[in-house]
């Protein structure tokens, strides 16, 4: 019988935690045999006390950052306790420290299996992040039929990853950005903008992007002045582009330097490809290749 064997749950607890904190120690002192060993009781104790054990195991999460204590490891606990809101917490926190993608997807995988209504929406999220499309978007979309939780987190994801991978219309990413718009993140409020202008709302897609252009974005001015331009503004275009290049966008000065050629601006155009080249945009560098110009 293991010496973590208990007659109450009481005094189980006590002694989980006191191997919590003993595990805690060892990963502070750096003493990987004591940590095996720790490890293995902590194992003992998950086959009797799961549930415990992995309320425990995800406070100690954050001390495995500095070594030994594998994903493996972590999982071997978690299929122990077939518990759902703990196998849930386990993906989460297995994704979120990176490196770990096929061990969250499992165990979001598992979270499902078990009922956890959390782990749907996270597991299309991840899916989608590592390029498993077809499964990602279809997991999301049910995901939203059925309101689950996270269910507008997801559709802000599905629509940046339609606007990406040019998988969906307009219509649907601007009404899957409109489900959660005042928690969209810069990146999103542009896409947003940019949808509703291709869906034919040009005049209020044009303000949204004003307004995140005045608010500092990155990512915004390339945008706008792609659409300024698309409507004959050359000059409005120009402007935008500029200020894209100011924040650091090596693609505003490539269409910068497109637009410039086109009006026959050559030098400043091959200034223009030449600061998108430097900023590693290799279609700059292959116009300067083309006409014998060093990036």
């Amino acid at each position: 019988m293991s010496s973590l064997d208990q007659d109450t749950p009481g005094d189980s607890v006590i002694l989980i935690d006191e191997l919590r904190f003993r595990i805690a120690a060892l990963l502070v002192n750096l003493r990987p045999e004591a940590y095996l060993a720790a490890l293995e009781g902590l194992r003992e104790a998950a086959r009797d006390h799961p549930q415990v054990v992995l309320e425990n195991a995800m406070t100690v999460l954050s001390e495995s950052e500095r070594g030994f204590i594998s994903a493996d490891d972590w999982v071997l606990i978690a299929t122990v306790s077939r518990w759902s809101a703990a196998l849930y917490n386990f993906a989460a926190a297995m994704w979120e420290r990176g490196g770990h993608e096929a061990v969250a997807v499992a165990a979001f995988r598992e979270a499902i299996q078990q009922g956890s209504r959390q782990a749907p929406a996270a597991l299309g999220e991840v899916l989608t992040f590592i390029g498993e499309d077809e499964e990602g978007f279809a997991l999301i979309r049910s995901v939203i039929r059925g309101k689950l939780p996270g269910w507008r987190h997801a559709a802000a994801a599905l629509a940046v990853a339609l606007y990406e991978t040019k998988s969906g219309s307009m219509e649907e990413i601007a009404r899957l950005l409109a489900t959660d718009s005042r928690n969209l993140d810069e990146d999103q409020r542009t896409i947003r903008a940019r949808a509703i202008a291709a869906s034919g709302h040009v005049s209020r897609g044009r303000r949204m992007l004003r307004r995140e252009v005045r608010s500092g974005s990155v990512a915004a001015p390339i945008v706008l002045g792609n659409l300024l331009a698309q409507f004959g503004d050359d000059q409005g275009a120009e402007e935008m582009y500029r200020i894209g290049i100011e924040r650091g966008d090596a693609f505003s000065a490539f269409n910068l330097g497109l637009m410039l050629d086109r009006l026959a601006r050559t030098s400043e155009a091959t200034e223009m490809f030449s600061l998108a080249a430097a900023g590693g945009d290799e279609a700059a560098a292959h116009w300067l290749r083309e006409r014998s110009i060093e990036p």
